[in-house]
């Protein structure tokens, strides 16, 4: 029977899984010294494609780092690597950084690559709009495009966003903590509650969680400010809309 790999996370090295070693080869960098390991390290990496990766169509960009899984996989004899999913996460997130890193320095981004980010290439033929002109839907698909975020996974955190913002959070599932703190997204959470709410609290997280999360704060400083937030970004947060309604 096949296993699976389960120290990639001491091999794989962002665009290339494991690190190099002098001669050009995959180098376990102190991995567990099993014979799947060596095998998997003695794979050469698949050659990346031409261009800056805003350059790259996202099949693209991927297309080396999944070459290179499929031969350490058929090299150690395992059929699946444990934490595949956020790894492959991760690059996806490179790219799409830097597609939209592009985008905001102005470059003139291939249509091939704004095929894959349908939300950046609205954004960019579209109306400005201002993050409380948005909907609580459109803001988190826009960010979920932005950070290569897994549908199911920003479906979770989107139930959330309405209590996000004061700092008040569910503790995660395990698979959730897996999954974001592979991708990076937690800091780190205390699991505690909240004397107050009784909810539990979160009290650290990374900047892309604080973008989304700052969707219902730019909302409540607009009403704050005295403007006309449009009625279907107030049905996001019903707390909102009927504070919105009792002071109209």
């Amino acid at each position: 029977m096949m296993s699976t790999y389960r120290d990639v996370d001491g091999l794989w090295h962002r665009q290339f899984a494991i690190r190099r070693d002098a001669r050009g080869r995959f180098a376990t960098g102190g991995g567990t010294g099993t014979a799947a390991t060596a095998k998997a390290s003695r794979v050469e990496p698949s050659p990346p494609p031409s261009g800056e990766p805003w350059q790259q169509t996202k099949a693209d960009h991927m297309k080396p780092s999944l070459d290179t899984m499929a031969k350490m996989k058929k090299n150690a004899g395992i059929k699946e690597i444990d934490g595949e999913d956020i790894i492959l996460g991760n690059i996806a997130a490179d790219h799409a950084h830097s597609v939209y890193g592009a985008a905001k320095a102005g470059k003139k981004i291939p249509d091939a690559v704004l095929k894959d980010y349908p939300m950046l290439k609205a954004s960019m033929s579209g109306p400005k709009k201002e993050p409380w002109e948005t909907t609580k839907n459109e803001w988190a698909k826009g960010w979920a495009e932005k950070n290569a975020i897994d549908p199911d996974m920003l479906k979770a955190l989107s139930g959330s966003m309405n209590i996000a913002s004061s700092g008040k959070h569910r503790v995660p599932t395990p698979g959730e903590r897996r999954y974001l703190e592979g991708r990076k997204l937690f800091v780190s959470y205390e699991d505690k509650v909240n004397n107050e709410s009784g909810d539990r609290k979160l009290m650290k997280h990374g900047p892309e969680l604080e973008e989304l999360y700052s969707h219902r704060k730019a909302v409540f400083q607009a009403m704050k400010a005295g403007k006309t937030v449009p009625s279907n970004v107030l049905n996001g947060y019903p707390d909102l809309a009927k504070a919105a309604k009792a002071g109209g």
